[in-house]
């Protein structure tokens, strides 16, 4: 009787053990396939790595580029130091802990034609007017957060001298034509500087009449 026991016993064990051992087979079958699957998914939606020569910038589709062909004698150009004279960094300097204590932003050396615009719409008087503008610029021009003109600065040496101001004439006359308030500075002070930043911003706050009311200054000059 025992030895039947023992027997059935056995065979319901090897019966368990085959069932186990399928069971399993299936198991680590499946998580093949599915880690199979899992993979070729990543590598179809991933992007194919770039040669590390050839690789291009996250922030531009433009590649970088090398030197190879480029000849220097066919550039004769060279990158200048400053943007400034000595004389203009100086006011730069003076102006901007003002600039930046009335939240104004100072742009350098920006052309008219990229502040104001023609009002002629005949195309042959238009382009008259944008070829005035589109090679000249203002040293300084002061402008609110939002982007908008406030003022501007120019350095000027001839500024107490009227009978050297004839070559600043047409700047001087178009800025006082448009409203904008600029300021020729030769001799100044942080103060003198802060003086005219606060007349400005008191005449033309922003988003304010562009027509704002300004004193008259004989021919458009102003020689404060």
């Amino acid at each position: 009787m025992n030895n039947i026991d023992l027997s059935e016993a056995f065979v319901v064990f090897s019966v368990l053990f085959s069932i186990g051992v399928i069971i399993a087979l299936v198991i680590f079958i499946i998580t093949k396939i599915i880690a199979s699957f899992t993979k070729n998914l990543y590598d179809v939606q991933r992007p194919a790595r770039i040669p590390l020569d050839t690789q291009r910038s996250p922030f531009s589709s433009i590649p970088h580029y090398t030197n190879a062909g480029v000849k220097k004698s066919d550039f004769p150009y060279k990158l200048n130091n400053c943007l400034l004279t000595k004389d203009e960094l100086r006011l730069y300097n003076t102006l901007l802990p003002l600039a930046e204590r009335h939240k104004l932003t100072i742009n350098i050396k920006l052309r008219l034609a990229d502040f104001i615009d023609v009002t002629y719409e005949n195309s042959s008087k238009q382009k008259k007017y944008y070829d005035q503008i589109s090679v000249k610029h203002i040293d300084f021009l002061l402008c609110y957060e939002n982007a908008e003109p406030a003022m501007g600065f120019e350095y000027d040496s001839t500024a107490d001298m009227p009978e050297r101001i004839t070559a600043h004439d047409f700047k001087r006359s178009l800025f006082y034509s448009i409203g904008l308030d600029v300021h020729y500075v030769f001799m100044y002070t942080a103060e003198t500087l802060e003086t005219h930043i606060l007349d400005s911003l008191r005449r033309r706050p922003t988003g304010g009449d562009k027509n704002w009311p300004r004193p008259f200054f004989p021919n458009g000059h102003d020689y404060r």
